[in-house]
């Protein structure tokens, strides 16, 4: 790969007036030569200034009628011609000039790695929800911290500047932004009509390229959840518009198979409710990152837990999943 491989960047919008043009001006701002980025974006029928922020700031536009997120970035994929692939939601930014810089770096010096991905960061002058999400390198919530692998669970090889992971292993942590090889991006997504970001890796591990390198010092920031009460939304309108729909079709599971996924599920429930063990990690964080937006933890716990547990429940396809969930033998 050359010292500076032609990088695509892909943003599917839906009226993001408020927040594309700090996207593109982080990516305008980035150390990489200019002349080799590809900024693409794919509008899903904004009735905003969105078309016309991002034509000003020299991206290519492209159209989505069906509104589609997951279509638009392989729509953006599919148009893509440069060497390295990479989608940004409208709402995040490259948190410094050299991101872009430092992810290209291990593909160009370890020809077997497949992506590298960088870590969320939290922007000290963000809302506190917001800065506590993201103390987690892959912006989880206790929650979904709770039954996803952690990335150190998957790092086999460390270095001074990234770490080597395998995306091979029975359980992986979602991997979602990430700057792959385009070639094996193309190959893997082969006969697909949506780019489902948390299953890419797994299905490139499936097709023989399971080494990313994690770079810890590549950070990137998100202004996406505010507030509590936000982030119960957005998790419940996940729950029944991606999740729900799409089990037994996604290669990303969050639980366990079998008895041991049945008896997380009952774990969390009990700790979010008795939230002893919530309120120790909340605590541990607090002190960890010199920020006491950290203890929000046991009372995001105990909300999210008790919310998503009641969306299930009142949801028919999620009672069909909690009955296949503690039918499961193994």
């Amino acid at each position: 790969m050359n010292a500076h491989p032609t990088i695509a960047i892909v943003i599917p919008t839906l009226n993001e007036e408020k927040t594309l043009p700090q996207c593109l001006a982080a990516i305008a701002s980035q150390d990489y030569p200019k002349d080799l980025l590809e900024i693409v974006v794919v509008d899903n029928g904004s009735a905003d200034r969105t078309v016309e922020i991002a034509r000003a700031a020299g991206a290519t536009v492209l159209h989505n009628k069906i509104k589609d997120a997951e279509v638009s970035k392989m729509i953006g994929l599919r148009a893509a011609r440069s060497e390295c692939f990479m989608y940004l939601d409208a709402d995040i930014e490259l948190a410094d000039n050299d991101v872009l810089s430092k992810l290209v770096e291990p593909l160009r010096e370890d020809a077997m790695l497949a992506g590298s991905f960088p870590r969320f960061a939290a922007r000290r002058d963000a809302p506190a929800m917001e800065r506590y999400l993201h103390y987690h390198p892959l912006e989880l919530d206790p929650v979904l911290e709770f039954f996803c692998a952690s990335v150190e669970s998957i790092i086999v090889e460390r270095g001074a500047r990234w770490s080597v992971c395998d995306l091979s292993r029975k359980r992986v942590p979602p991997v979602g932004i990430c700057l792959y090889r385009r070639e094996i991006l193309a190959k893997a997504l082969e006969g697909r009509e949506r780019f489902m970001d948390i299953d890419v890796p797994i299905l490139a591990a499936k097709a023989g390229h399971p080494r990313f390198a994690y770079v810890a010092s590549a950070r990137i920031h998100h202004s996406n959840i505010r507030s509590l009460a936000e982030l119960v939304r957005k998790r419940l309108r996940n729950l029944h518009k991606i999740f729900l729909p799409s089990q037994g079709s996604r290669e990303f599971r969050y639980l366990p198979n079998g008895i041991a996924g049945i008896l997380k599920a009952k774990l969390l429930v009990l700790l979010a409710n008795t939230p002893v063990y919530f309120v120790i990690r909340g605590i541990a964080k607090s002190i960890r990152h010199r920020d006491a937006a950290c203890l929000y933890e046991p009372l995001a716990a105990l909300v999210l837990a008790d919310a998503l547990l009641i969306g299930l429940l009142k949801d028919a396809s999620g009672r069909r999943f909690i009955r296949r969930l503690f039918s499961r033998k193994g």
